[in-house]
């Protein structure tokens, strides 16, 4: 039923910790529990929302966070447990929860899914195997393998941010690493002859 939820109350990513005011005295579901899903759940806490948070298994996230929401009488916790179904009646969505113990429904306002990365290498894969004759290589978790400097292995295919850095992906590792490899490619070029010295 998640294909019924209108866009404004699915939210995914960075996008959960916009515009948080508009959700004082609401409902927020989380999806998630590590640092982010917490550490939105505190901000929510904080604005007067009423947070469920629901965690796969147990929660990853740093006690600092996980001990700051622990006791907040506006907040739950749902660990080792999957939704089963979702139904929607503006502005309401409905929950069906598989706990360990049974099955629980819950009626909420919005959904904030902070459930974990995972790189979104598929496309690109795809394009270089088509364009190249062979695709990058991937670990057994889906990211690019490239050395220090974003080099594939490749000849003149190079590599930053999320797709390639499963340790902590962000917006400024992410600008850090293409800085990095924008000088590499300037070397290399140089070195190829490219590009004047």
């Amino acid at each position: 039923g998640f294909d019924s939820i209108p866009s404004d109350s699915l939210i995914s990513g960075p996008h959960c910790f916009a515009q948080l005011d508009a959700v004082a005295g609401r409902h927020v579901f989380i999806v998630g529990a590590g640092d982010n899903a917490y550490e939105n759940a505190l901000m929510l806490l904080a604005r007067g929302a009423r947070v469920s948070l629901l965690a796969r298994s147990s929660p990853s996230a740093q006690s600092g966070f996980t001990n700051a929401v622990a006791t907040h009488p506006a907040f739950s916790l749902f660990a080792q447990t999957q939704i089963r179904r979702a139904r929607v009646e503006p502005p309401l969505i409905h929950l069906i929860l598989s706990t360990p113990a049974q099955e629980v429904s819950l009626v909420v306002e919005r959904i904030h899914i902070l459930a974990g990365y995972s790189p979104n290498t598929a496309e690109i894969t795809d394009l270089l195997a088509a364009g190249l004759g062979h695709p990058p290589t991937l670990d057994e978790r889906g990211y690019i393998i490239a050395d220090a400097s974003g080099r594939t292995g490749i000849a003149g295919i190079y590599v930053a941010g999320d797709v390639c850095t499963p340790e902590f992906p962000s917006v400024v590792n992410a600008l850090s690493a293409g800085a990095r490899v924008a000088r590499t490619i300037e070397l290399d070029q140089r070195r190829l002859g490219l590009l004047p010295t």
